[in-house]
């Protein structure tokens, strides 16, 4: 496709994808000719790739499509008026496998819930023909989130991230930008999503209201009055949101003539931004776009734009956020997110999709409902084509481009209200407020409803029921564990399980360095490759099942495809790339699809990004302080987890280190397998699971923490500085029940290179002298990584003399109801842990008592008529003595007193201050 709308001919193209051809006008200002100014890109897309192709509009005209393609990019095509229909129907013919797999659509349905018969006619794929009323069952039920709805009615509506005119939109959701805590359980801090933007203000609307009455075509054209001459979504308000973040920046720029624009006028701060959308800025009725849910990036200026100062004097720099956001981005997306899926948005968003998509927004009820705008806004009232003066012609183009468009109208009807929350997440027992107690006490009481069907074994690890037998066993230690709907499959170190279908079965682990592929449900050897590379293989890794990773002692990554050119022929490996960037042995490989990552660690201590579609360096994460033992990827938010020596890093998609923290095993020992929690992106207890040659699986999360920066009044100011934070010491977990780790701190200002180079603090800001030391004593937020109790032991753990058979964690894995987790150890057992089906009540965690002849506290020596007592918080064995002590336990929903230990009884009184020394047995 041209700049003017020309497309290369299909039949010019191979047959078996398609070909685009853009051409791009150089930025050079000499003279152009047929070779100089002109770049020509050229983008081959093969039919295989294609997912969906849904019709779109462009300028308020029916003459363009979006297509989108299996590696996540997506082209949004303008071609000419009448030639959109012939050149699906061409598309058509020959993309003959477009997908009917749910999960490799952008709907993410499958075609048997689908009813193509009441869908718009939008194109091809499961998008095209799925409808929106059948999508509306989906989020009613609960089965998709609020964030996935309302991205799959924008793309319904035409709203595509390739053209800012319609660019998706979301809403305002909160009000409150000024507390430091946020209680999203408050129905006062939300919205009225009843109202658009323009009509939260009484007085404000007064104003649009008074102005309608008095307003005058000044054209002549006999326009229609209206409330709002700006739209709630236009090209510039997406830009300045991401002003600071490339290539909107540069879009930015393009709009404002090639500089910023008043710095006043800047988005600069969510609460200021807020306060001018809803209530005092008659212009300005701009809604969200989606990033202010998934996207910390934009709200940091990374790339140091000089944006100018405002009329105060204060430079503008990063978005400033709420303090309720800790003074983090990342902080920010998450709540902000959670709020997003909170019960009060969740049945209350209909009433905004009836303003934005539905009923509300033409005609009687847009007008009752004060959600009147610019006609020229909506589709069908202006045909451009048949403007025949030039002048007004322009005029009307150059309208849309500025203001965009309103999106397709969708339902002609009031939309349902949601029934049911998407993840509701159960009753956190692992914090000591005084609410979450009572919530917990009135649970078990029954003067509440506990929703057990919705726990998650992560919110409730203290009563994971261990088993008494494992599920599987095989002959060597387990490398991976995979849960399918109604199996599980397991298979020994050397072997991994090819996605998507977990059908087939790769080993590398035979001596002459081969690959052979199996049938996972015959086991049935389909084909042998031989002499692929030089070197051990030490890791295997893929995303699709079509691409192979291989990797070991040559330090380089060898790519290979699977291909199989006929349905009865053998499979045959076709090597692609080698990708270099390693200087030892790599230990460790792992992929995301859905980000298009790949993730190689080695032994010179270096962890590198490699992309998946183009097989290309992206990044090397900061220099690691010892090889890498294990990587982790979180598929819902590409947050990145690595392990090196005793310390695991937690890093961002983007690679910068937001905290590190010090795993504290003993010598000798390593982590050797690591995993997180992907239930729900927006949960602030989402965990990272560990296991480790000692045969203990623990616990982390990611949490903040406040940290006091007070200091000594400085001699001089224009000598301030900020000093490196010291780690803060912390002991090591030594038994059950004892206080958890709290890792050391890392400012991001002081995150070491590539190169071990330990960068410059950001510069404090050029502000009035109280208010910089004001920012310098005030408390502020960081994370660390805490240990959560207890830490998996039975069966597996070293260090427990009931142990009969101990062996190192090789695998984990957890089911994909959350309720169930797998760990397979050296000896080739796959353990399954499981949630209680009854809240309440003990779980049998406690070690066998035959195997203990002493108190574990006193090491006085039990006699025949001694009786040995165990704690009921961490399990472990006691005399008499040293177990008088009795304490509630809320964590565990235990509420009266009931036998512990004086580690345990201690750790209890610092938690709730109220105990009791009663002796219950």
């Amino acid at each position: 496709m041209s700049t003017n709308g020309d497309l290369v001919d299909l039949k010019e193209a191979p047959i078996d994808s398609i070909l685009l051809v853009t051409y791009e006008e150089s930025s050079s200002y000499s003279t152009r000719n047929a070779f100089g100014d002109v770049q020509v890109h050229c983008t081959k897309i093969p039919y295989e790739d294609l997912r969906e192709i849904l019709k779109r509009r462009y300028m308020l005209r029916e003459n363009s499509m979006e297509l989108f393609c299996a590696d996540g990019n997506s082209h949004f095509i303008v071609v000419l008026q009448n030639s959109l229909n012939k050149i699906i129907e061409k598309i058509k013919e020959q993309a003959k496998t477009m997908t009917d797999k749910g999960e490799q659509s952008v709907v993410g349905i499958s075609k048997e819930e689908s009813t193509s018969n009441e869908g718009f006619s939008l194109g091809l794929g499961l998008f095209a023909t799925s409808s929106e009323k059948n999508i509306t069952n989906l989020w009613e039920k609960g089965t998709i989130s609020n964030f996935q709805y309302l991205m799959y009615l924008n793309t319904l509506a035409g709203r595509s991230y390739n053209d800012l005119m319609q660019y998706p939109v979301y809403p305002w959701v909160l009000t409150d930008y000024e507390s430091e805590e946020l209680d999203l359980s408050d129905p006062r801090i939300y919205r009225d999503f009843s109202k658009p933007m323009g009509a939260l203000s009484p007085q404000r609307l007064e104003s649009y209201i008074t102005r309608r009455a008095d307003y005058e075509d000044p054209s002549g054209d006999n326009i229609e009055s209206f409330l709002y001459g700006t739209p709630f979504s236009s090209a510039m308000i997406v830009a300045a949101y991401m002003v600071r973040l490339e290539p909107y920046s540069q879009h930015f720029l393009k709009l404002q003539g090639g500089h910023f624009d008043l710095a006043d006028r800047m988005f600069n701060s969510i609460g200021e931004a807020w306060s001018s959308a809803s209530s005092y800025n008659m212009p300005d009725v701009k809604e969200l776009i989606p990033e202010f849910f998934y996207l910390p990036d934009f709200f940091t200026n990374h790339n140091y734009f000089k944006l100018g100062r405002k009329q105060n004097g204060v430079p503008l720099n990063d978005v400033i956020l709420p303090p309720w956001a800790k003074g983090d981005p990342h902080e920010f997306i998450r709540i902000h997110r959670e709020a997003l899926e909170s019960e009060y948005v969740s049945s209350h968003l209909h009433e905004w999709i009836d303003l934005i998509f539905g009923y509300k927004q033409k005609g009687k009820p847009a007008d009752e409902a004060n959600n009147v705008f610019h006609p020229w806004f909506y589709e069908g009232n202006i045909d451009i084509d048949r403007i025949t003066d030039p002048i007004k012609r322009n005029l009307v183009i150059g309208f849309i481009k500025n203001y965009g468009q309103m999106p397709r109208q969708l339902f002609k009807r009031p939309h349902k209200q949601r029934r049911y929350m998407t993840l509701p997440l159960s009753p956190t027992i692992t914090h000591n407020s005084t609410s979450q107690q009572n919530s917990i006490q009135a649970s078990a009481e029954g003067e509440s409803k506990y929703d057990q069907t919705n726990l998650v074994f992560y919110h409730d690890f203290v009563n994971l029921q261990p088993p008494t037998q494992p599920s599987k066993e095989l002959r060597g230690p387990v490398g991976q564990i995979v849960v399918l709907d109604k199996s599980i499959l397991a298979y020994e170190t050397g072997n991994i399980i090819l996605p998507p279908d977990f059908n087939r079965v790769l080993s590398y682990s035979s001596y002459d360095n081969s690959l052979r592929l199996f049938s996972a449900e015959q086991d049935k050897l389909l084909a042998v490759f031989e002499d692929l590379q030089l070197g051990k293989i030490n890791a295997v890794a893929s995303a699709d099942g079509k691409r192979i990773f291989t990797a070991g002692d040559s330090s380089v990554i060898h790519v290979w495809e699977i291909k199989q050119f006929s349905f009865k022929g053998k499979p045959s490996l076709i090597k692609q790339a080698i990708l270099s960037g390693h200087t030892a042995p790599i230990t460790c490989l792992t992929t995301s699809a859905s980000y298009a990552l790949l993730l190689s660690g080695s032994e010179d201590c270096s962890v590198i990004m490699w992309d998946l579609n183009h097989l290309e360096f992206i990044r090397q994460l900061a220099k690691h302080p010892s090889p890498i033992a294990a990587i982790a990827i979180n598929s819902l938010t590409g947050d990145i987890v690595t392990s090196s020596g005793q310390k695991l890093f937690y890093w961002t998609v983007n690679g910068e280190l937001l905290v590190q923290g010090n795993h504290y095993l003993k010598l000798g020992y390593r982590i050797s397998v690591i995993i997180t929690s992907e239930y729900c992106e927006w949960d602030p207890h989402n965990v990272i699971l560990t296991g480790s040659t000692d045969g203990v699986v623990r616990i982390w999360c990611v949490e903040f923490v406040k940290v006091s920066n007070f200091r000594k009044k400085p001699k001089k100011l224009d000598h301030l500085s900020l000093d490196k934070p010291k780690s803060r010491s912390s002991t090591p977990i030594t038994e059950l029940g004892e206080e958890p780790i709290i890792s050391e701190v890392i400012q991001p200002s002081f995150i070491p290179d590539i190169d071990g180079i330990t960068q410059a603090p950001s510069p404090i800001p050029d502000v009035p002298t109280r208010e910089r030391v004001n920012a310098l004593t005030r408390d502020t937020w960081e994370r660390a990584i805490t240990e959560r109790i207890p830490r998996l032991t039975l069966h597996t753990s070293y260090h427990r003399r009931d142990n009969p058979d101990p062996g190192a964690i090789t695998a984990l894995t957890i089911s994909r109801d959350y309720k169930k987790l797998f760990i397979g150890d050296s000896n080739g057992r796959v353990w399954q842990w499981n949630l209680p089906e009854s809240i309440g009540g003990r779980t049998d965690r406690w070690i066998n008592t035959k195997k203990y002849d002493s108190c574990l506290d006193c090491k006085s020596k039990f006699t025949v008529t001694d009786r040995k007592h165990h704690c009921r918080k961490c399990g472990n064995i006691f005399c008499s003595r040293c177990s008088k002590y009795s304490a509630e336990i809320p964590e565990m929903r235990i509420f009266k007193a009931v036998r512990v230990c004086l580690g345990c009884y201690r750790l209890l009184v610092n938690q709730s201050g109220e105990c009791t020394t009663e002796d219950p047995f």
